[in-house]
């Protein structure tokens, strides 16, 4: 690795090099995998980072948009138009999708390609999404240094914590009965690339790659939401911290940190169309680019629309497929499209009804709107929980309610002011941290030693200190 001086000025935003450095990104072919780190990407570009992408070619065309240097990763699997199809499958189908990912994810570490390809960009530093964590294992071979990150909130086992998957709050439920369902949902985790009961990849082939990029198998831990994960390897979280549980400080993560909303201020023209009536309401319903996979998004729409008929005070803007709204009749205060500026509708709206995918909640608490979610899949359960506890908005967590039911919680967060002041207070916090450069420091000190990875010692000690808290509790 090249010598290079790191200056940080007290009290200042201002970071200088002496060298570039090279920045690799491996992320999935994922939209909302990529936004999140676009701000950090062009802050270490303006501290004179060269930020390199490698991802598969349908993610080419934002990459050049946004001034970044792209690296197609397995074109012959995942030609031009492959994310879009996927997009189009049933959830059961997407999950299958990404299963297939996996193993070619493996193939390519195991063969030596992904070193190859990485090494030809002469990199300083690796950052990995979670999704695709066979990258740590071939960058710890390569004795780089490498940050994982994460563009949900935190996947892994934490004590006291509800998994991300779960709708649960804190305090709900007992420390048990948490780690009742770590465990159960363990063994439902058995779609890992290396212990799937159709995979061929066996623990002992996984394994023996492990200890041949030079980890040591303690390292490594599967109690996670989706991927398995190097103990060692520094965390970003692309999100601000004050939309997180809060935890106790004694299962805090060292060498973790959130590095605030991860947006910046957008200067687009205000939004509208020609029906748009400025004294009406603005409720506005999105479900993200996967929902055709989600069954609950086209009753939603249903039932907004029995409601705009009820309620023709209220305008209301849906972002569907063609195909979710096909045959349905469309009230004149109701407009829909297909892809929607979302930023720019959200400055407008008051209410927004929404999957809760972290990315679309950011948003709309970047423009203070209040949120009623209805969850679908991944890690959007939790972000749900996380709304209510913070009093951002309310969810939907069973059956999509009767069409009276839905307006009765609709006017509860059109007319509770608390709503809104919650959003707004934590909106005021999100502008402020968006202001900082927390997460080109983290990069800096990562790549100058600065941060102490956590040993797997540290983590023996968490679950040590867990599992002497279940002992009084324990059924007998």
């Amino acid at each position: 690795m090249r010598d290079a001086q790191v200056e940080l000025i007290p009290g200042c935003n201002c970071i200088t090099l002496e060298l570039m450095r090279t920045i690799v990104w491996h992320i999935p072919p994922e939209y909302g995998h990529y936004a999140p780190t676009r701000l950090l990407s062009k802050q270490l570009v303006a501290q004179g980072c060269r930020v390199v992408y490698v991802c598969e070619l349908d993610m080419k065309e934002h990459l050049e948009r946004d001034g970044f240097e792209h690296v197609p990763y397995l074109p012959e699997a995942y030609p031009v138009g492959s994310i879009t199809a996927r997009d189009r499958l049933d959830l059961d189908a997407t999950w299958e999708w990404w299963f297939n990912r996996d193993q070619a994810l493996w193939r390519e570490a195991c063969s030596g390609r992904l070193e190859a390809l990485l090494a030809s960009l002469s990199p300083d530093l690796v950052i990995g999404d979670q999704l695709n964590p066979d990258t740590s294992l071939v960058v710890h071979k390569m004795k780089l240094p490498f940050i994982r990150i994460t563009t949900m909130l935190p996947a892994y086992y934490e004590p006291d914590m509800p998994p991300i998957w779960s709708d649960a709050l804190p305090g709900e439920r007992s420390r048990w009965e948490l780690e009742i369902e770590w465990m159960c949902h363990g063994a439902l985790v058995l779609r890992q690339p290396w212990i799937h009961r159709d995979n061929p990849i066996k623990p002992s082939e996984f394994f023996k790659f492990v200890e041949a990029c030079g980890i040591n198998v303690a390292q490594i831990n599967y109690r996670s939401a989706f991927n398995y994960h190097v103990e060692s390897d520094p965390e970003i979280v692309m999100c601000s911290k004050a939309f997180d549980f809060p935890k106790p400080a004694a299962s805090e993560v060292p060498d973790r940190v959130y590095i605030g909303p991860c947006l910046s201020e957008n200067d687009a023209k205000p939004w509208t169309y020609p029906a748009r009536r400025r004294e009406a309401p603005l409720i506005y319903c999105a479900f993200g680019s996967k929902s055709l996979s989600y069954p609950t998004a086209k009753v939603v729409i249903e039932r907004l629309l029995e409601l705009a008929v009820m309620r023709p005070e209220l305008d209301i803007v849906i972002a569907a497929y063609d195909e979710v709204v096909r045959g349905l009749a469309i009230p004149p205060t109701v407009h829909v499209i297909h892809w929607a500026p979302q930023r720019a509708i959200l400055r407008e709206a008051d209410l927004f009804i929404t999957h809760a995918g972290l990315n679309s909640i950011r948003e709309a608490i970047w423009e203070g709107v209040p949120m009623l979610a209805v969850p679908q899949a991944y890690d959007q359960r939790g972000c749900a929980a996380r709304i209510v506890y913070h009093h951002l908005g309310e969810r939907i967590t069973g059956p999509v309610p009767a069409t009276p039911v839905l307006a009765q919680m609709i006017d509860r967060l059109l007319g509770d002011a608390t709503y809104r002041q919650a959003v707004e207070q934590m909106q005021t916090q999100f502008h402020a941290e968006a202001q900082d450069l927390v997460g080109a420091r983290f990069v800096l000190d990562v790549l100058e030693k600065r941060i102490v990875p956590a040993s797997g010692a540290y983590y023996d000690e968490v679950v040590k200190r867990l599992g002497l808290s279940l002992m009084p509790v324990l059924p007998t």
